[in-house]
């Protein structure tokens, strides 16, 4: 059963496959009073630290999301993992990279789709409370996620069931989905 957000506030979401997801993280971050801070979603799995190319992408931009990753060691299925990795001095906005572990395994021939469903919605829910709890209220109340499609995509993710994953668990925070 599907369940409808009776808030009249809906959750947003913005295809760009134009841009390129780390400069619009930057923009965002540095965008004087009418940025925000910028939360970036990075799929893991909890056997191994890049599942896919977009993965190692980040762990390349941003060292300190590998390195935190290592220093924990195995996490278990379902858990996030926020890493603050940049504060612009004059505006308090902040960027972080959010491991979410909803992945088992490899992805093989065999096993199709290693994405869990019911960790990554836990994992929408723990980024959800995060950043109400943590960013939003210590800090300007905006908050954009920015996620790469195709990083889903290759887990195995349908994406129509995933939009309804993000239309129950987070709503009223801004979401830039990038399918490039």
């Amino acid at each position: 059963m599907r369940t409808k957000n009776t808030n009249s506030k809906k959750y947003y979401i913005t295809t760009n496959s134009r841009k390129n997801i780390f400069s619009a993280l930057h923009n965002c971050v540095n965008s004087k009073s009418a940025g925000a801070n910028a939360v970036l979603v990075n799929i893991c799995s909890i056997d191994t630290p890049s599942i896919n190319a977009f993965s190692k992408e980040i762990h390349d931009k941003y060292p300190q999301a590998l390195i935190s990753r290592e220093v924990l060691g195995k996490i278990p299925l379902g858990k996030i993992q926020p890493i603050h990795i940049f504060k612009d001095k004059e505006y308090d906005h902040k960027l972080y990279v959010v491991n979410f572990y909803c992945c088992l395994g490899k992805k093989t021939q065999n096993n199709n789709r290693i994405i869990n469903y019911y960790a990554l919605a836990r994992c929408f829910h723990q980024l959800s409370v995060f950043i109400q709890d943590e960013i939003n209220s210590t800090e300007s109340n905006k908050t954009k996620i920015f996620l790469d499609k195709k990083s889903l995509a290759y887990t195995g993710c349908n994406w129509s069931f995933m939009d309804c994953i993000i239309e129950d668990v987070i709503p009223n925070i801004e979401i830039e989905i990038y399918d490039k």
